[in-house]
């Protein structure tokens, strides 16, 4: 078992062990960690029988492992035995550590996501049928392939309201791109007067439909468009024989609701975190958020 950077993984085999699993996370091909992340590297076994990707940055001289921008969770890939190792492997290589995987008895299980399982009758709330029905009266539904006008509405309204780094636009629009490219995803757009007014991006992988971004202007989400476009999304999931829908998740209570307006419920997952990053370091961070 070693540590392995980027430049030195065989992504034949990486992406080979990943699209053979049976763990559902479609942040772990190789292209798309390259996309959320400008660094990363995996502690790896064997001829790529047990992975665990991990993505970092370097400040300062301190390593630190931080999940990256739009993603939930990282996880390992392999003999759950060999986990306890990883974890000795990479304290020994990082300051910090702070990252999220599928649930286990290693992290603290104090995250949540929300999951539609469509093995069982969907059962929407009185209020999201009402949104749906008002959607499907203002617009009609079209899957696209070209994700720069569901960019440009992120860009001018949730990119703002959550005060995101520049570079974060730049981020997603190389993991929708890579995710289409790699014939994993779609932009369901809602269309009226031949104008896009709202739309979403879904990530399809083995028997799992993600939904990764929504937006639109504030006059369409007054109409349901974004209900509109989530009940789109189910039923073509449904249709595809998927398993489940994910939400993507969130602990934020208001949104965690909106979820579960359309029969999702809440999943756990862990937290894996550390600090032991220099003290003279820890004092800059606090100097820098006084500041």
């Amino acid at each position: 078992m070693k540590i392995v950077e980027r430049k030195d993984i065989d992504d034949k085999k990486w992406n080979g062990t990943v699209e053979s699993a049976s763990v559902q996370n479609p942040l772990l091909y190789t292209w798309a960690m390259d996309a959320t992340c400008y660094f990363w590297c995996a502690i790896v076994s064997g001829d790529y029988d047990f992975i665990f990707p991990i993505p970092y940055e370097l400040k300062l001289g301190v390593k630190r492992a931080r999940q990256q921008s739009f993603s939930r969770q990282v996880d390992f890939i392999g003999d759950i035995t060999y986990f306890p190792q990883a974890l000795e492997l990479a304290k020994k290589e990082f300051h910090t550590f702070d990252v999220r995987i599928t649930e286990n008895e290693y992290g603290e299980a104090d995250q949540e996501f929300q999951r539609l399982d469509l093995s069982n009758p969907t059962e929407y709330k009185t209020n999201a049928k009402r949104k749906i029905k008002k959607s499907d009266e203002a617009y009609t539904y079209e899957v696209s392939s070209d994700p720069h006008a569901l960019l440009a509405m992120y860009a001018e309204n949730s990119f703002l309201k959550f005060k995101q780094p520049l570079s974060n636009i730049d981020r997603l629009d190389q993991l929708m791109l890579a995710y289409l490219s790699n014939q994993k995803g779609y932009i369901l757009n809602a269309v009226a007067d031949g104008e896009v007014h709202g739309a979403i991006f879904i990530i399809e992988d083995k028997s799992t439909a993600y939904y990764l971004i929504g937006d639109a202007p504030e006059s369409a989400k007054k109409k349901g468009v974004i209900y509109g476009l989530m009940n789109q999304a189910i039923l073509r999931a449904q249709a595809k024989k998927m398993r489940y829908f994910d939400f993507g998740g969130s602990n934020v209570g208001s949104v965690a609701t909106f979820y579960k307006k359309f029969g999702a419920e809440d999943c756990v997952y862990s937290r894996i975190h550390w600090d032991r990053a220099p003290a003279w370091f820890k004092l800059i961070q606090k100097v820098r958020k006084w500041a």
